[in-house]
C-alpha cells in the first residue's frame, strides 16, 4: 500500500510542477529507468525520498503519506541492522577461514620440514652405511694383502704341510 501511495503522490507532484521523468532523473542524477521504477510504485530508500521531495519542493511525508516516513526509516534501520549483523558474521567466518588457512600452511611447511629431515636422516644413514662398507672393504683389502704377503713368504720357504709340499699359488685368486 505504501508503494501505491508513494507512486500516486509522486505522479501528482510531477504533474503539478510539470516535470517529466527525464527532467527529474537529470535533477536527481539518476537514470530515467530509476525514476520510472519510482513512478510505477517502487519506493526508494528514505534518503532518495527526501532528495525527490526537496527537488519537487515538498516534504517526504507529502510523498509517502502521513507517518509513512517514520515507518520506512524504521524498516530501513532494521534492514541495515540485519545486514550489519550478517556482515559481522561473515567477517568472523572470514577470520576463521584465514586462521584455518594459516594453520594448514604452517602444517604443510612443518610436513615439508619433517620430510626434509627424514631425507637428511636417510642420507646420513646411507653415508654411514657406505663408510662402514668402505671400512670393511679396506679391512678385507688389508687382510688380503697380509695373506698374499704370507703366501709369498711361504712360497719362498716351501713349507711342508701334512707331509706334502705347500704351494701358495694353489691358494691365490
Amino acid at each position: 500500500q505504501q508503494s501505491v501511495i508513494f507512486s500516486g503522490n509522486l505522479k501528482k507532484q510531477m504533474r503539478e510542477k510539470e516535470i517529466t521523468q527525464a527532467d527529474l532523473a537529470k535533477r536527481l542524477n539518476v537514470t530515467q529507468g530509476a525514476v520510472s521504477n519510482y513512478v510505477r510504485g517502487r519506493v526508494p530508500m528514505v534518503w532518495m525520498v527526501k532528495e525527490i521531495a526537496q527537488t519537487l519542493g515538498v516534504t517526504a511525508n507529502d510523498l509517502l503519506g502521513e507517518h509513512a516516513l517514520n515507518e520506512r526509516q524504521q524498516q530501513e534501520q532494521e534492514l541495515f541492522a540485519a545486514i550489519a549483523e550478517k556482515n559481522s558474521g561473515i567477517g568472523r567466518m572470514k577470520d576463521e577461514l584465514v586462521t584455518m588457512a594459516r594453520r594448514c600452511r604452517v602444517s604443510a611447511i612443518e610436513s615439508e620440514e619433517r620430510a626434509r629431515d627424514v631425507h637428511l636422516l636417510a642420507d646420513k644413514t646411507e653415508v654411514e652405511a657406505l663408510k662402514l662398507d668402505m671400512q670393511h672393504l679396506n679391512y678385507g683389502k688389508n687382510e688380503i694383502a697380509l695373506a698374499v704377503e704370507k703366501l709369498r713368504k711361504c712360497q719362498k720357504q716351501r713349507i711342508w704341510q701334512d707331509g706334502k709340499e705347500f704351494d701358495p699359488e694353489d691358494y691365490m685368486p
